[in-house]
């Protein structure tokens, strides 16, 4: 997608009156398909996701070290 029709979808956007509604349930369901294949493919996957989004210190909290 070019940054025209990127910029077509956010004037789009701004005149929708349930615009916050309907890409919160978008962005929702995109990140829940994310995580799902992140899960999908064990642990070694999941570590370095979070790790890499900055929670080293919850996955060590959480497995009690």
């Amino acid at each position: 997608m070019t940054q025209e029709q990127i910029d077509d979808l956010i004037n789009k956007a701004k005149h929708h009156e349930d615009v916050h509604d309907i890409l919160d349930d978008l962005v929702h369901d995109a990140k829940s398909k994310e995580a799902t294949e992140i899960n999908n493919k064990g642990v070694p996957t999941q570590i370095r996701f979070l790790v890499d989004s900055g929670l080293a210190n919850e996955v060590n909290d959480a497995l009690g070290y």
